[in-house]
């Protein structure tokens, strides 16, 4: 667990993780209903996935990913999406994200990745004074390729 609490007390990972509400005194856990995976490529970090259960049948993700690594990030979340078939309980059939509209190569990514489009929160999200919307994306555990 202290490699959570490094990691996300790493300024770049938390000048975004303070913007979505992390307090700084927090120490990053995991128990029954959230959890932290350390991705890593070739033995280096290269990021982390927060998922938590939102629902019984619905888990939300939010990955968070070394800049120096960007250009992993949709192998990260496609290990995230092995992850999840593998080791979530059946009873969770759906995975979502909120992604700003301030990252829309990320939104296209998670589109081709086969998510869903399924809302838009207007005018949620505050970064550098500056407030966007939030699309919603979902997928279901079957629309997943293995």
């Amino acid at each position: 667990m202290n490699v959570i609490n490094a990691f996300m007390h790493l300024p770049e990972i938390w000048e975004r993780a303070s913007e979505d509400g992390a307090d700084k005194n927090k120490v990053f856990t995991c128990n029954n209903r959230s959890g932290w995976l350390v991705a890593t490529v070739d033995d280096k970090v290269i990021g982390v996935v927060d998922i938590r259960r939102v629902s019984g049948v619905v888990a939300e993700f939010h990955p968070y990913v070394l800049s120096a690594h960007s250009r992993l990030g949709v192998r990260m979340v496609r290990m995230f999406l092995s992850w999840f078939q593998d080791h979530m309980h059946d009873d969770v059939i759906k995975l979502q994200a909120f992604i700003p509209d301030y990252v829309p190569g990320v939104y296209r990514a998670a589109l081709r990745l086969g998510f869903q489009h399924e809302g838009t929160s207007r005018q949620c999200f505050k970064k550098h004074n500056i407030i966007y919307d939030m699309n919603l994306v979902g997928i279901l555990r079957n629309e997943i390729d293995g």
